[in-house]
């Protein structure tokens, strides 16, 4: 597992579930890559979409990204803390955000987790659009180049 960030998150994720295991009221919440407009701080999924837009990548990885849209992963913390207060009559203690990198691509698919919480995801295409336009707004991707079926 690789960078002290994705360690104490898979650290967090097992501690979590060992608690949820011995009976304790624990919630985990795994978000994956969240992307959409408003990431002022430009975090990593951000950024790398970002050096794309700008030209700035020579080459690119053969891999799976498993991106969510920010605002469908906040109703989805949310519909998660209020299941979680539902059941055990209080807030959650904690929540854990985890991410496991693996050698080979992995895929999640979040649809029964989306349906048992009554949410739906909005379509990938329309998150990256709008953290496209957000970007734009904010003057970091400039020069008008046509990114396929993302350009309207």
């Amino acid at each position: 597992m690789p960078g002290i960030y994705c360690r104490s998150k898979l650290a967090a994720d097992r501690l979590a579930s060992d608690a949820a295991r011995s009976g304790a009221p624990v919630v985990i919440v795994h978000p994956t890559m969240p992307v959409g407009p408003g990431d002022r701080r430009l975090a990593p999924p951000t950024a790398m979409i970002l050096g794309f837009l700008r030209g700035r990548h020579s080459a690119y990885y053969d891999a799976a990204f498993n991106l969510v849209d920010v605002r469908d992963a906040s109703a989805g913390f949310a519909a998660a803390e209020a299941w979680a207060t539902l059941v055990s009559h209080r807030p959650p203690l904690a929540t854990v955000a985890g991410v496991r990198l693996v050698r080979s691509p992995l895929s999640f698919h979040g649809t029964d987790s989306w349906r048992a919480l009554g949410l739906a995801s909005r379509p990938l295409v329309d998150s990256l659009v709008d953290l496209i336009a957000d970007l734009v707004s904010r003057v970091l991707v400039t020069g008008g180049r046509a990114w396929g079926p993302l350009s309207s």
